[in-house]
């Protein structure tokens, strides 16, 4: 099986226009406060428009139970990932499967995501760089030999500051299940950044290899 692709923090009708027409496994929809931020109603719009085979990943933090599964069932998603202090019996009470998300600061990182695999519910570990004050989309990269001690049955997702320069050293290095990207396809254009067309093809050519 292929190294399947996530490509987070869609935003606009536009991207998932161009998605569509790409070899693309996963999207990712961030209703945690960040600048790819969007709100239900939009989420639920390009929901409704992205192609059937492409899953949709909600990413939380800090949300309640009620508001997870909410959404949830208005986007139609497939997959809640969770970053940030929710216990494996809250985790238990999402109505969809969950990718438990981890900053990865040093090799204790690792045993916790480990235990979290054994969770109820969890069918996925997202491994992301640690910088403090942040729960993800750092665009930063981590050691990723860190992850040579992970359970090599989990479904690895790896995160942080991937990009198609980097993106074969990557997947050589921790062999992940999904990698997931954002501001490694990303374009700034009249002060606005957006999902690029151009580098997300050009990363899809480095990872189909």
């Amino acid at each position: 099986m292929h190294t399947q692709v996530k490509i987070c923090g869609i935003k606009n009708l536009n991207e998932i226009e161009f998605i569509n027409k790409m070899d693309i496994d996963y999207i990712g929809f961030v209703f945690a406060k960040s600048r790819r931020q969007i709100d239900i109603n939009q989420a639920t719009i390009l929901s409704n428009t992205l192609r059937v085979d492409i899953k949709k990943v909600g990413v939380f933090v800090n949300h309640s139970i009620a508001e997870i599964n909410s959404y949830t069932e208005q986007a139609n998603l497939d997959i809640v990932q969770l970053h940030k202090n929710y216990t494996k019996d809250i985790i238990a009470k999402i109505k969809r499967p969950v990718w438990y998300a981890l900053s990865i600061k040093d090799e204790s990182c690792v045993a916790l995501a480990n235990e979290a695999y054994e969770y109820n519910n969890v069918i996925g570990i997202v491994t992301d760089s640690h910088v403090k004050g942040m729960e993800g989309g750092t665009g930063i990269t981590f050691n990723w030999d860190l992850l040579k001690g992970i359970n090599t049955n989990i479904n690895l997702i790896l995160a942080g500051g991937l990009n198609s320069d980097n993106i074969q050293d990557a997947i050589r290095a921790a062999n992940p299940q999904v990698l997931d990207i954002s501001s490694g396809v990303e374009e700034t254009l009249n002060g606005v950044t957006m999902k690029s067309k151009d580098k997300i093809q050009q990363l899809l050519r480095k990872v189909r290899v």
